[in-house]
């Protein structure tokens, strides 16, 4: 037995002794399951942090791509008619 447990014998008695060294290896295994659980819980709440990260990039990755398109359709409209009226000026106008 470690000193303190000899020191702790000799004024309470062996059997004392074993349930204290009980006790104490019972809380130190609580304490060491609780600093787990306290790891796993904040990995998780990291994790889930994450997924919405991910999730709202999604979305902006999404609605930045229906307005790029919906900003493209029309210009490519003006763009084609505007080529298409140089080229009627073109050939309206004799050189």
């Amino acid at each position: 037995m470690s000193p303190p447990a000899l020191i702790l014998e000799s004024v309470v008695g062996e059997a004392t002794v074993a349930w204290v060294l009980v006790v104490v290896a019972s809380a130190a295994a609580f304490v060491s399951l609780w600093w787990i659980r306290r790891l796993l819980r904040r990995a998780s709440v990291a994790e889930r942090r994450s997924a919405r990260a991910q999730e709202r990039l999604a979305q902006v990755s999404s609605m930045t791509g229906g307005l790029a398109h919906e900003i493209k359709n029309p210009l490519s409209t003006l763009v084609l008619n505007a080529q298409l009226l140089d080229e009627d000026l073109e050939e309206s106008i004799p050189d």
